[in-house]
C-alpha cells in the first residue's frame, strides 16, 4: 500500500526534493558570512548554488510528472542537472582539501572539475542519446564522488575545528549534514535511470524498486531534507561566531580603555555616571557607577560652576561641540588632582545630545612642575625638540620684554641670531648640557642686548630629545663690575711695574741722557766719541718711550681693534715685565715664529693678556726660573705658549682658575680678576685658552686666537 502511494504521488516527493534544496540555498545565501575566520565561509556559496539549480531540476521534474515532457523543457531540466552536479563536485573537492594534508590534497587538483566535466561532454557528444549520456555521467563523476567528499569534508572540518565549533554546539548538523550528503552521492550518484553505461544496466531506479519497494527519489528527498537541516543549524555557527567577534572586541575595547593613561567617563545628561575604567575607578574609591561626576570628582553636592572649575558638561550642552578644561579633582583620600578634562558629546540620530564621553589626564607633575619653574629666581625656558619654547618664567619675561603669549608662540630665535642659535644647539646635543657658557641675547626691541650666562640640559625619554631647560643669569651688574676692577687691576699693575722702573730707570735715566745730550753738544761729529754718546741717547731716549707705554697702558681703553702685528705686541708687553724679572732672578726666553700673518685685535688687551700671564709666572717662581713665551701660526689660528718653570697649580685649583674674584694670593696681594680677565678677553677676540700643569714641573698656558 505504501509502495503504491508513494507511486501515486511521486510529484509531492519531487515538490519536497527540490523545495529542501532550494531553501538550503537561501538559507546559506541570505546568512551573513562577511568577516568570517571560518575556512568554510568562502566556499559555502558553491553549495548554494548547488541546492538552487539541483532544487529547480527536481521541481521541474515534478512539473513534467504532472504536465507531461517537454523538449526544451527537458533541456533546461538537463542543464541544471550537469550544472549543480559541478557545483556539489566542486564544494566537496574543496571542503575535502580544506583540512587535509599535503599527500591528500595532492589527490584531488583544482583542475579536476574542469578535466572531469570536459570528459562527460565529449564522450555525451560521441554518445548515441547525448542528454542520457551526459546526465548519468554527471551523476557518476560528479554527483557519486561529490557527495561521498562533502560527507568526508563535513566530518573531517567537525573534527579538525572542534575547539572552534565547540562552544557554538553545532556538531550534530555536521554530523546530520555529513551523513546526508554521503547517502545522498549513494542515491544520487550509483543509482541511475536504467542503460548501458558503466554499472547502470545492474544498479538502477528500476532495480533499486524491485528491490526496496520504495523509489530511489523518496531517499533523495530525505536526504535533501536531513542536509537542509543539518546546514541551516550549521549557518548558526556564523552567527555564534559574530557574536564572539563582538563579544572579544568587547573584551579588548575594555582592556585597552582600562589599559590608558586617561581617565575614561561615560556620563548621561543628568550628569550620573554610567560607564568608568579602571584607572577612574582607583582614583576615586571604586563605587562611582551611578553617581554624579560632580560628587564622585570634586566631592561636592552640586554642579560644577564658575570660572575656577567650570562645568565642561553644561558647556558642551549649550554649544554641541567638545569642550577642554583644566579642574582640580579630588581623590577618594580627599588629596588634590589636577585634570586636563575634555568631554565629547554623544548624539543620537535626530543631532540630540544623550551622554557625554569624559576623559580626564592627570597633569598634577606637570602643574607642580610649573608652580616650581615659577618659583626659580633666574631667567628659565623650556624649549621643545622643534626648537619652540613652550615653557617661559617670569623672570625670563622680565629680563626680555616678551609677553608670555608672545613668548609661548616663538622659538629661540627671538632672543638669538641664527649664527648664535644653531652653535648653541649644536654644542648642547653634542655634549648633552651647556655650562657657564657667555653670550649676548637680543629683547623685544632687537636694538639691546643683554649679557647672560647660560646653563642648559637636555630632556630625554628612551634616548630621544624631549626638550632642553635653559636657565639665564643676568651678567649685567658683574659686567659693570667687572669693568670698574679692570681698571684696579691694571693700575695695580702698573703700579708694580712702576716701582721697578722707577728703582732701575727713572733715577738713572735723567742723568744719563742729560750728561749725555750735554757732552754730544760739546763734541764734533768726527770725534771718536760722537757716535757711543749718541748710542747713549738713543738708548735712553728709548727707556723715554718704555715708560711712556706704560703710562699710556694704565689709561683706559675703548677696545679699538685694528690689525695688528703679534710678535710685535708680545715684544711690547715682554719689555713691560723685564724689570720686574731681572729683580727676581728670571729669564725670560723668545721662541717667536717669524711672518705671522697679521689679523684683527685690540693691541692693549692682547699685551694685558700676556702681562697678566707672566705677572702670575713670575709670582710662581719666587726663588727665580725661566719663563719661555713662543708663539706658532697654525692651519687657521695663530698659537701662544707661556709656560713656566714654577710650583704648578693643583688640580681642585685649576676647576676654578678662570671664576672671577677666585684666588689663592695673600690678603692684598690679588683680587682674583687677572685669569678671569684673560679668559674674557681671550672670549671677545673669539679665541680660546687652556691649561695644562703639573706639580713642581710648571705650567703652560696655550692660548688660540683664529686668523679669520
Amino acid at each position: 500500500m505504501t509502495y503504491q502511494w508513494v507511486q501515486d504521488n511521486l510529484d509531492v516527493v519531487f515538490f519536497f526534493y527540490g523545495l529542501s534544496f532550494i531553501i538550503m540555498g537561501i538559507a546559506i545565501l541570505l546568512q551573513p558570512k562577511k568577516g568570517s575566520g571560518l575556512k568554510i565561509s568562502g566556499i559555502f556559496w558553491l553549495l548554494a548554488m548547488f541546492g538552487l539549480l539541483h532544487g529547480m531540476n527536481e521541481l521541474l521534474d515534478m512539473w513534467t510528472i504532472i504536465r507531461g515532457r517537454h523538449y526544451i523543457l527537458d533541456s533546461i531540466r538537463w542543464f541544471t542537472l550537469v550544472s549543480s552536479f559541478i557545483f556539489l563536485f566542486e564544494f566537496g573537492r574543496r571542503l575535502f582539501v580544506c583540512n587535509s594534508a599535503g599527500k591528500i590534497k595532492n589527490l584531488v587538483k583544482p583542475y579536476f572539475t574542469f578535466i572531469i566535466v570536459l570528459l562527460i561532454v565529449v564522450l555525451s557528444f560521441v554518445s548515441s542519446d547525448f542528454w542520457t549520456t551526459g546526465s548519468t555521467l554527471a551523476r557518476y563523476l560528479l554527483a557519486f564522488p561529490g557527495g561521498l567528499m562533502i560527507g568526508f569534508g563535513f566530518f573531517r572540518y567537525c573534527k579538525c575545528e572542534k575547539e572552534l565549533l565547540k562552544p557554538s554546539k553545532i556538531k550534530k548538523y555536521f554530523i546530520a549534514a555529513g551523513l546526508a550528503f554521503f547517502l545522498y552521492g549513494i542515491f544520487g550518484g550509483l543509482v541511475v535511470n536504467k542503460g548501458s553505461i558503466l554499472l547502470s544496466g545492474v544498479i538502477n531506479n528500476d532495480s533499486f524498486l524491485s528491490v526496496v519497494k520504495i523509489p530511489v527519489q523518496v531517499f533523495r528527498a530525505l536526504c535533501a531534507g536531513l542536509s537542509t537541516w543539518g546546514i541551516i543549524g550549521m549557518l548558526s555557527m556564523f552567527s555564534w561566531e559574530k557574536t564572539r567577534q563582538i563579544h572579544d572586541a568587547l573584551i579588548t575595547r575594555e582592556k585597552i580603555i582600562d589599559g590608558m593613561d586617561e581617565g575614561i567617563l561615560l556620563i548621561d545628561r543628568n550628569f550620573r555616571i554610567l560607564e568608568a575604567n579602571k584607572m577612574e575607578k582607583e582614583l576615586y574609591g571604586g563605587a562611582i557607577i551611578g553617581d554624579y561626576c560632580y560628587h564622585a570628582t570634586h566631592n561636592v553636592s552640586k554642579q560644577c560652576a564658575g570660572l575656577s572649575d567650570p562645568c565642561p558638561l553644561a558647556e558642551v550642552l549649550a554649544s554641541g561641540e567638545k569642550i577642554s578644561v583644566i579642574h582640580t579633582h579630588y581623590d577618594d583620600k580627599n588629596n588634590p588632582v589636577y585634570v586636563e578634562i575634555t568631554v565629547h558629546p554623544v548624539k543620537d540620530e535626530e543631532g540630540e545630545i544623550f551622554e557625554f564621553v569624559h576623559i580626564s589626564k592627570d597633569i598634577t607633575k606637570i602643574m607642580k612642575l610649573e608652580e616650581t619653574l615659577e618659583s626659580v629666581s633666574d631667567p628659565l625656558i623650556v624649549i621643545n625638540h622643534e626648537e619652540k619654547i613652550t615653557t617661559a618664567n617670569p623672570m625670563f619675561l622680565e629680563l626680555t620684554g616678551y609677553s608670555r603669549e608672545e613668548t609661548l608662540r616663538g622659538t629661540l630665535e627671538l632672543i638669538f641670531i641664527e649664527e648664535e642659535k644653531q652653535l648653541f644647539m649644536r654644542n648642547v646635543k653634542r655634549n648633552g648640557f651647556i655650562r657657564n657658557y657667555e653670550l649676548e641675547i637680543y629683547t623685544k626691541e632687537r636694538n639691546n642686548k643683554i649679557p647672560v650666562s647660560l646653563n642648559a640640559a637636555i630632556i630625554k625619554y628612551q634616548n630621544n630629545i624631549m626638550g632642553i631647560v635653559c636657565v639665564l643669569r643676568d651678567l649685567r651688574e658683574i659686567k659693570t663690575l667687572q669693568s670698574q676692577v679692570v681698571q684696579s687691576e691694571k693700575m695695580a699693575a702698573v703700579g708694580q711695574l712702576a716701582g721697578g722702573v722707577a728703582h732701575e730707570i727713572n733715577n738713572p735715566l735723567g742723568v744719563i741722557l742729560g750728561f749725555a745730550q750735554v757732552i754730544a753738544r760739546n763734541v764734533k761729529e768726527g770725534d771718536n766719541l760722537y757716535v757711543p754718546l749718541k748710542s747713549i741717547e738713543r738708548e735712553a731716549i728709548r727707556c723715554k718711550n718704555l715708560v711712556g707705554d706704560l703710562l699710556t697702558f694704565s689709561r683706559s681703553d675703548k677696545s679699538v681693534m685694528a690689525s695688528i702685528d703679534l710678535n710685535s705686541a708680545i715684544r711690547s708687553a715682554l719689555s713691560l715685565v723685564e724689570a720686574r724679572t731681572k729683580t727676581q732672578n728670571i729669564e725670560i726666553v723668545r721662541s717667536f715664529e717669524e711672518n705671522l700673518p697679521k689679523f684683527t685685535a685690540n693691541s692693549n688687551q692682547v699685551q694685558q693678556v700676556i702681562i697678566n700671564l707672566c705677572n702670575n709666572a713670575i709670582d710662581a717662581m719666587p726663588d727665580g726660573g725661566k719663563i719661555a713665551v713662543k708663539t706658532k701660526k697654525l692651519e687657521r689660528e695663530v698659537e701662544i705658549t707661556i709656560s713656566d718653570t714654577g710650583s704648578g697649580i693643583p688640580e681642585e685649583v685649576r676647576r676654578h682658575l678662570f671664576e672671577p674674584f677666585f684666588t689663592t694670593k695673600e690678603v692684598g696681594k690679588g683680587t682674583g680678576l687677572g685669569l678671569s680677565l684673560v679668559y674674557e678677553i681671550i672670549k671677545k677676540h673669539n679665541g680660546t685658552v687652556e691649561v695644562e700643569s703639573e706639580l713642581n714641573e710648571g705650567t703652560t698656558f696655550r692660548i688660540r686666537l683664529n686668523l679669520e
